[in-house]
């Protein structure tokens, strides 16, 4: 991660020209340098040694302890009394340590009496006074030679704002870099940067957290123990001279509201950036699910749509002003995010790298608060990380503790560097359930490799994935042992400047994704030559050992002739020019080194081989003739055995397809009878079965006429029926009038006949 400060460092112009994105996993690999930023401790202990045998750099160091802990007593942050400071003007104290370094050359000319200070302002001119009186008076002060920039803020134990492009644009001029986690009074270790009167928490960053009053970064993996703080106010000095959380917190609200996209793919990827209370504060803003929810780090995945829910059942989201999780509260293990298995391969053997290149003192000195290999010791890295590949079964002999005769044969800075970190490496692959031997399964492992046709033995060739960092690049978005270990202090790249000092040839190996690459380099097999004059300049190394290459070349000039005619596609430019150049001054034919004398040995030995085959074979031919009865064996006796056997096999064939044929014919006449048979037995059955159908349609036809017969009849009776009912309804009717009439009759004579009895 390239860290640039804000102000005049060449680094935020390139830290400027990168694009917002996603970080990957951070280095876990880096070394963590010793941070000697002890601002409350007494100066005066430096006084008492011998100042003249002081070297610059701890004399700058000293130098910005002073100045730091002067301008925090000018500024009136300590408490009343003490030299502890206030809790609650903590990011104020951050921010001057932060401008005292954006005002180094300023402070710097005042102190070699080249200015007046009027350029500073009256806190820091007062500071830089006193830290000169100071020093002068106990006889401390730094030679002329330490009064530079590079020595008093050039370590990495100086406070600064930040510039880091992965982070939204809304962070940058109010992101600062702490190199320690502040302290409080009372607690363990003390001689810290900053030392704080005890608040409601042990922490004075979570002090800030509970109160949402700042973000929380951790750099552990860059740093140990480094950490960055973010909040808008530390633009305002004005502001944060008299502090209120509710401005703080609503000030990290707007932070985080301006670009909450930003935000949200931020905290999806690299939740372990931040710490347990700062990840929930942005998760509560952007209203993300909990810890237990989130993606693991190691991938990016694309977040689902939430499922419709009803409005009066779906619960109200948290709000702004609910209270942050203490941070004793730990999240439950089941809660956290797993890291892929695979991963603690990785992390394991970029650990034992590292620690052998300590072991061997490949780090040069720290850059950019990183550290960086030597350059010129590049084919010592890349031989002694092959050769730890190629000792895999003894080291894993001694991460497992057994076969002492197998971890006995393994040379002794290899063993120093895996004792180093032991532990450590059988704590990272029991917890994944790895074994020791799958560290070296991967394919960022450095190791020798053979390539077919290529005319070097495989211990001068070696495999990286991927081309090693250089300080000058850009730091990759991808994280790999290749960017955050491997990787050298030069301004150009580590490949090319191999090629151009004549060195080694670099191949690429175009079916890996990202392009792998090949270096090729006798010296791989007599790296004693390299440490000779690793020390010498560059001109001096190229000098002493170009020579082996271009033997090398000279050597199997024939081979290597050949092999740029199929390959020339995967030399690289510079390599294919050494590669010609050698070639120019070897005449086809001269150049039959081991590899080429090698070849043609095994080209006659499959002559020989052909030859003894041929005569094996005769052989089994002349024995197989003398099984058949055949006394001698002359050609025209083979023509003519031969002719006999055409003849026969001609006559088998004839006598074969007449025999097919015959029994073609045989089985079709069998087929056409069995035809015939069948059609005469279809035309029976048919026959049979037409006069059924006849015999039963006459018998349809039959019972049809007399059930229309029969129809007829049931029709006329119903007629009569109905004529019958009629009549007897007329019947009936006529009854009933003379019925009637008689009734009435009757009446009447029954009157007549009273009248006559009453006369």
């Amino acid at each position: 991660l390239p860290i640039s400060q804000g102000t005049g460092v060449s680094g935020s112009r390139r830290a400027s020209r990168a694009k917002p994105d996603h970080w990957g996993e951070m280095a876990a690999t880096i070394a963590n340098g010793p941070v000697a930023m002890e601002v409350d401790q007494p100066v005066n202990q430096a006084a008492a040694s011998d100042v003249s045998m002081e070297d610059d750099a701890a004399a700058g160091l000293r130098l910005y302890r002073q100045l730091l802990q002067e301008l925090l007593r000018e500024l009136n942050l300590q408490v009343a009394g003490e030299t502890t400071l206030q809790p609650a003007l903590q990011l104020l104290a951050y921010h001057h340590a932060a401008k005292l370094f954006d005002l180094r050359d300023a402070v710097l000319a005042f102190l070699r009496d080249e200015a007046s200070g009027d350029a500073l302002p009256a806190a820091y001119q007062a500071a830089a006074r006193a830290a000169k009186s100071k020093l002068t008076a106990e006889g401390a002060w730094p030679r002329a030679s330490a009064l530079k920039g590079k020595r008093v803020f050039g370590h990495k134990s100086a406070v600064k704002f930040l510039q880091l492009p992965n982070l939204p644009q809304s962070t940058h001029g109010a992101t600062i870099f702490l190199p320690e986690r502040p302290a409080v009074q009372g607690a363990a270790g003390q001689n810290k940067s900053f030392t704080f009167a005890a608040g409601a928490y042990a922490d004075p960053l979570a002090d800030l957290e509970a109160k949402k009053s700042a973000l929380v970064l951790s750099l552990d993996s860059i740093l140990q123990g480094a950490v960055v703080v973010i909040n808008p106010m530390l633009r305002n000095v004005e502001a944060l001279a008299e502090p209120k959380d509710a401005a703080l917190a609503a000030e990290v609200s707007k932070l985080i509201a301006q670009q909450p996209d930003s935000w949200r793919r931020l905290i999806k990827t690299e939740q372990d950036l931040f710490s347990e209370l700062s990840a929930q504060l942005i998760r509560q803003h952007l209203k993300m699910k909990t810890v237990g929810s989130a993606v693991p780090s190691s991938s990016t995945t694309t977040p689902q749509k939430p499922a419709k829910q009803n409005p009066a059942t779906q619960p109200a989201p948290p709000a702004d002003e609910g209270e942050l999780e203490s941070p004793e509260k730990k999240l439950s293990p089941a809660g956290a995010a797993k890291q892929d298995p695979e991963d603690a391969c990785h992390r394991a053997y970029s650990k034992l790298l590292a620690s052998l290149f300590r072991e061997m003192d490949y780090f040069t000195e720290p850059f950019q608060g990183l550290d960086w290999l030597d350059s010129k010791k590049q084919l010592l890295v890349y031989h002694h990380a092959a050769q730890l590949n190629e000792a895999r079964d003894a080291i894993a002999a001694v991460l497992r503790g057994d076969s002492e005769q197998l971890a006995s044969s393994l040379l002794g800075p290899y063993k120093n560097a895996v004792e180093a970190v032991r532990p450590e490496l059988v704590d990272m692959l029991a917890s994944e359930g790895q074994k020791a031997k799958k560290m070296f399964s991967h394919d960022h492992v450095i190791r020798f490799h053979q390539m077919k046709g290529l005319p070097v033995p495989r211990n001068a060739c070696i495999f990286l994935r991927e081309r090693p960092q250089s300080s000058s690049d850009i730091l990759r978005k991808t994280p790999s042992i290749f960017r955050d270990l491997v990787r050298f202090r030069t301004p150009g790249s580590p490949l090319m400047e191999l090629e151009h000092k004549g060195l080694a040839l670099v191949l690429t190996v175009h079916e890996k994704s990202p392009r792998a690459f090949l270096v090729i380099s006798p010296l791989f097999q007599e790296p004693e030559a390299v440490e000779k004059v690793a020390s010498s300049s560059w001109s001096e190394i190229s000098a002493a050992l170009k020579d082996r290459l271009t033997g090398l070349i000279t050597q199997e000039s024939d081979a290597w002739r050949a092999f740029i005619q199929r390959h020339a596609d995967a030399i690289t430019k510079d390599s294919l020019k050494i590669i010609q150049k050698v070639l120019k001054n070897c005449a086809p034919g001269t150049g039959a080194g081991a590899y080429t004398s090698s070849f043609a040995e095994d080209i006659e030995e499959a002559n020989i081989a052909r030859e003894l085959a041929s005569m094996a074979q005769a052989e089994l031919e002349t024995r197989f003739f003398e099984s058949e009865g055949r006394a001698q064996v002359y050609e025209t006796e083979a023509e003519r055995a031969k002719t006999k056997a055409q003849q026969k096999v001609e006559n088998a064939k004839k006598k074969a397809q007449e025999k097919v044929q015959a029994a073609k014919d045989e089985a079709a006449e069998e087929v056409r009878k069995q035809l015939a048979e069948v059609k005469v037995t279809h035309e029976k059955e048919m026959a049979q079965a037409n006069r059924l159908r006849d015999e039963v349609e006459a018998q349809l036809k039959r019972q049809s006429s007399e059930l229309h017969s029969k129809d007829e009849e049931v029709e006329g009776l119903v007629y009569a029926q109905q004529e019958l009912l009629h009549s007897l309804s007329a019947l009936h009717d006529a009854h009933c009038e003379k019925r009637h009439a008689m009734k009435t009759k009757c009446i009447v004579l029954k009157q007549h006949l009273k009248q006559t009895k009453r006369k």
